[in-house]
């Protein structure tokens, strides 16, 4: 599944893809997990669901882009709010046990604040 994912996303245009694709294939890793727990018709189910989902999100993704190409994703959140959003998620995994859920936030806001350094100078 991660592979397909994984190929599906490089029908993102590439500023969507440096943005998200961590986080995307994370998330989807781990519903699968979930997924394949409840049996296989849930994990059917659930793949195809994403394959399609992603398909569909790689075609929207490139028509908002030519429509809008000089404001393209202009709303995604400045580093300090995404830093806050990362904490945000990092905290709420910690407080609901997910603690490979938190793992994977520390680190996301790691590089961001990493990111924001290296603008700065």
């Amino acid at each position: 599944m991660r592979r397909a994912c994984a190929l599906l996303l490089r029908l993102y245009p590439a500023e969507y893809r440096e943005l998200f694709q961590g986080e995307m294939l994370a998330l989807i890793e781990e519903l699968s997990v979930e997924r394949r727990a409840r049996g296989r018709a849930a994990f059917f189910w659930f793949s195809l669901r994403e394959l399609a989902g992603l398909l569909c999100g790689g075609g929207s993704e490139w028509t908002a882009k030519c429509g809008r190409s000089r404001r393209y994703l202009e709303s995604v959140p400045s580093g300090e709010e995404r830093l806050a959003f990362l904490i945000r998620r990092m905290e709420y995994a910690i407080a609901h046990h997910e603690f490979a859920k938190a793992r994977y936030y520390a680190e996301e806001e790691r590089r961001e604040r990493e990111q924001l350094q290296e603008r700065c100078n």
